[in-house]
């Protein structure tokens, strides 16, 4: 259990409680999104974790 990291962005992957949440994609989202996950060796999960949380703290 580690850090994962994404242009700067750091999450703890431990000591959390997870939590699943259930989100609509197109199927050419869906295909950008597994296609650029794929691409840096990232789960589905942790490619929409990071993108996340660049998007809810960004860098000011």
């Amino acid at each position: 259990m580690g850090l994962s990291s994404f242009s700067g962005v750091h999450l703890p992957q431990h000591h959390l409680q997870q939590h699943t949440v259930t989100v609509r994609l197109s199927e050419s989202e869906l295909a950008a999104l597994m296609s650029r996950a794929e691409r840096e060796n990232r789960t589905r999960s942790d490619a929409i974790r990071v993108t996340l949380a660049e998007w809810a703290h960004p860098a000011v």
